[in-house]
Formats: C-alpha cells, structure tokens, sequence
C-alpha cells in the first residue's frame, strides 16, 4: 500500500506499566472499511486511541494523511477523523438538531457560529439517517437504536474522510443492527469514506465489512478479507469457541464425500 490514510508503524503502547498493544503495523488504504476483531481485552478499544490520537504510543508511530497524529491538534484531527462513540454515551439534555451540529465544531467559525451551510449540513446529515421525525425531540428519550443513528448523523456532518466506531452495533435490535450497518456501507461505497469499526460481532464482521483485523494479546494476528482470514482454526484459538456453535460463516466445516471441509 503506497498511500495509506492511516498507518502504526511499530506502535506499541499501554496504561502505565502495563502494555496493552505490541508492536503493532497497520496501513489503511483510503476508502477502505475495516473491521478490528478480537476476545475482551485484547487491544481493540486501545487501537482505537491510538488512531484517534487520544493515546500516545510508547514505542513507533501513528500517521494520518502522513503526518504523525502527535504533530496535530485536536482540531486538524477532528477535521480528518469522526468519533463515533457507544449511544449510552449521551446522558445530556440536547434536541437532536443540537447534537448532531456538534459534527460541524471542527469547521465553525468560533465568533460566527453556525453558518448557513453548516446548518443545510446538519439537516442533509439527520435526513440522510432517516431521523427527521425526530427533529425538536429530546435525546435521552430516543431508543438506543435512535440514538446510534444520531451519533452516526454527527460523524456525517463532520465531513471528515474517516470514521472511526466502537461496538456501534451493542445493545441494539435486529433491525437497528441493519440500519446501522447499511449506512456505513453507504458512506463507505457512495461517498469514499474511510471506515474502521471495532466490533464483536463475528457474523455481522464476515457479511458486511470488506477486511477484518484481528487483535490477540496485544499483536495483530490476522489481517485480510473474512472469507479468507476467520477460519475455524482462528475461531478456535483466538476466540476459544467452537466454529459449530456460529451462525454458518468462513469458519464453517462441512463434510464433503467423507471429508471434512470448509465452507
């Protein structure tokens, strides 16, 4: 990869004394989704500090755009990279309109305020994820589902090339599970998005997301396309479950003519 978005380079970091991510290389094309995998504990959350800049590694170096993510402040990162956080995580009194301007801080003028694009922006972003019913309406009264539907509204309207997610799929119904993962599909196909999302969901993350990585122990042990990368043998070690016990996926086994095989 010539020109990655994003890239660790040697990255490893920690809490303290305690390291929690070892030497770490991982380039991100522009355009790509991908999905960052593994067990509890593993590092996932901690790559994703690290990405965003809330994180100093103790060893190598994280680069966005190619420059190192130290050398920005957090204005230059919001500009190049949207959060989008668990929905719990909206415990303030807000209308929706309120919340989903704060996408637009990164590029609002400080004596100004919001202008005339920045609010065509906000409404475009909360009629794209099909909220304008719920326009004027309070936050904390929407569902869980709603609300990740918001934060997602947020990560639009901030116009930033990469989106960056935590779990965006926990906690939420099947339905919203689908909503969700389909319009980070779009942002993905129809606006060139870049998209990395820390997910649990083995199935969801073999159907949905073109490449998946994954993290055991603090190193990245597997890096590729699902049908190739989530095998029952990985399934096994990194994950200790037995691939049987899955929804049907790169992880399945079959017999063929008195075979075991994989489908």
């Amino acid at each position: 990869m010539t020109d990655p978005i994003l890239a660790l380079w040697g990255v490893s970091a920690g809490y303290g004394p305690r390291a929690v991510i070892r030497d770490v290389d991982l380039e991100i094309g522009r355009g790509e989704w991908i999905g960052i995998l593994g067990p509890n504990g593993a590092g996932k959350s901690t790559l994703l500090r690290l990405m965003t800049g809330l994180l100093e590694p103790t060893g190598g170096v994280v680069e966005v755009d190619g420059r190192p993510i130290r050398s920005l402040d957090r204005a230059a990162i919001a500009r190049r990279i949207a959060v989008v956080p668990q929905p719990s995580s909206l415990p303030f009194a807000a209308t929706v309109e309120a919340v989903v301007s704060l996408g637009r801080l990164p590029h609002e003028d400080r004596f100004r305020g919001l202008r005339p694009a920045d609010r065509a922006a906000v409404a475009a972003a909360i009629d794209r994820v099909g909220l304008g019913r719920l326009v004027g309406r309070d936050v904390r009264e929407l569902s869980l589902g709603e609300r990740q539907l918001v934060l997602l509204a947020v990560a639009i309207a901030q116009a930033a090339p990469i989106v960056m997610l935590d779990e965006p799929t926990v906690h939420l119904d099947v339905r919203h599970q689908f909503d969700v993962m389909d319009l980070l599909a779009d942002l993905h196909d129809r606006d060139g998005r870049t998209i990395v999302t820390v997910i649990h969901d083995l199935h969801l993350a073999a159907t949905r997301i073109p490449r998946v990585a994954v993290v055991a122990g603090g190193r990245l042990v597997a890096d590729g396309r699902p049908s190739e990368t989530l095998d029952g043998e990985l399934i096994r070690t990194v994950f200790g479950v037995d691939p049987s016990l899955l929804p049907d996926g790169p992880w399945s086994e079959r017999r063929v003519g008195g075979a075991v095989g994989h489908g």
